[in-house]
């Protein structure tokens, strides 16, 4: 977990004050939309050299009146994220949760500290588990690059049989985005799921958007789709995520991504588990800051001129073996990310019943 933290350096009033302990529960306090306001975690170990970020907030409940692992559950539940939406207060750049909303939120608590601890660890059980999972996620994410790389930088693979392409040569065509409007109209009536550059990350929730119906902007297998606008002087737009069948298969509509990216389609699509972390790897040494120009403050990416870079592939027989690898890889990673999403919908789901007496647990 600490590979997850930033170093820094603080001052030994600041250490004193926001110092991690266990049974605290620290939440966001500002974020750049509405969604990601008061998103809360429980603290489970005391610790000697972590403090909490300046972009958070830290509570620390009153043990005799209110259970922190209860408290942490609650703030999951969807009264206390739509009232978080609906305090924050700010537009455009951030959002932000005040002290006080903070502290005259009403908070709904069992008749007995006791059940408040039943129901507290009955969801920290479900988030370890959830916790679990993206762990095992990150080191098969890691297992693929690393398996890519000593495949592509071994000289005893890349002395014979491989040959340098251009990447406009092993795309079929690039995928349009679109954003279409929230609710159905005379011109737009297809649903579909749409990925963005905020979802790079992660591929588990896509906002629903209605577009009119066009083929060719409907996302396959093996494409990947590539943030062409965006960034920031110390990130480059060319983030890129792969869309696979079990991406797909989660949601109910088809998958487009935003007019801010655009998706790309290879000749074999299979080939696009490699070729994916062939982008990932130029991304992550900067190469995309050389394709970028500025406009209204956005920086926008010069796909195009980007496509010219020339790669080395190996044979089809050889990359076609290689992908088969990666997609079962990330046939994994997928199943361990849908068995947190149908975690988060029982949690979701039993929170309030618990929280209303509807349902009781029985030890």
């Amino acid at each position: 977990m600490r590979d997850y933290f930033m170093e820094a350096s603080a001052n030994a009033k600041e250490i004193s004050r926001f110092l991690l302990h266990k049974g605290q529960v620290a939440l966001t306090k500002d974020s750049e939309t509405r969604d990601d306001i008061g998103i809360a975690t429980y603290i489970a170990d005391d610790f000697d050299d972590v403090i909490l970020g300046y972009h958070n907030a830290l509570i620390t409940p009153d043990e005799r009146q209110l259970n922190g692992k209860y408290l942490n559950a609650f703030l999951h539940s969807q009264y206390a994220l739509t009232y978080f939406a609906n305090k924050a207060s700010g537009s455009g750049q951030r959002y932000t949760l005040s002290k006080e909303v903070l502290n005259e939120m009403p908070i709904f608590v069992p008749d007995t500290i006791e059940e408040q601890e039943r129901i507290g660890e009955l969801f920290s059980t479900i988030d370890k588990k959830i916790a679990l999972n993206k762990s095992v996620c990150r080191k098969l994410e890691q297992s693929a690059k690393d398996l890519h790389n000593y495949y592509y930088n071994n000289t005893q693979f890349s002395q014979s049989g491989w040959r340098e392409v251009s990447l406009n040569e092993i795309i079929e065509r690039k995928i349009s985005g679109d954003w279409g409007t929230e609710e159905p109209s005379s011109k737009n009536t297809f649903k579909v799921s749409c990925a963005r550059g905020a979802d790079m990350k992660d591929l588990t929730h896509l906002p629903t958007r209605y577009i009119k119906y066009k083929e060719e902007t409907l996302l396959g297998d093996g494409d990947i789709v590539v943030e062409i606008s965006g960034g920031s002087p110390t990130q480059s737009t060319g983030r890129s995520v792969l869309i696979t069948e079990d991406v797909m298969a989660r949601f109910n509509d088809r998958v487009i991504c935003s007019n801010f990216c655009r998706g790309l389609r290879f000749k074999n699509s299979l080939h696009g588990y490699f070729y994916f972390l062939v982008f990932k790897s130029l991304y992550d040494t900067g190469c995309f800051f050389n394709y970028e120009g500025k406009t209204s403050g956005l920086h926008n990416l010069d796909i195009d001129a980007f496509l010219e870079n020339k790669i080395r592939i190996p044979s089809d027989d050889e990359l076609t073996a290689f992908s088969l690898k990666l997609k079962s890889l990330y046939s994994q990673i997928s199943t361990l990310e849908t068995e947190n999403l149908n975690l988060i919908k029982e949690r979701d789901y039993l929170l309030p019943l618990l929280m209303s007496d509807q349902l009781s647990i029985i030890e």
